[in-house]
């Protein structure tokens, strides 16, 4: 029998500081307030397991919004939802 294939281990959470940075990053790229930034940091925080895939889904939304503010309130209250 064939051996099964290797599976991709998924990245592990990153460091704190790193995930400060990023969402740094996106706060200024798209001139987010602190009331926003505050619930983006708790969001990202709690689902740590995919903040690369949820920095890249946001940043990704976000630089095609119009109002990338009011977009990243509704993706925080789905992902608040779970």
């Amino acid at each position: 029998p064939l051996p099964a294939p290797a599976q991709a281990a998924p990245k592990p959470p990153p460091d704190p500081v790193i995930m400060q940075g990023e969402i740094m990053s996106l706060v200024q790229k798209f001139g987010l307030d602190e009331r926003i930034r505050v619930r983006l940091v708790d969001a990202l925080t709690r689902r740590a397991a995919t903040f690369w895939e949820d920095i890249q889904s946001l940043r990704e939304a976000l630089s095609t919004a119009r109002n990338p503010p009011g977009l990243l309130s509704v993706k925080l209250t789905e992902m608040e939802q779970g």
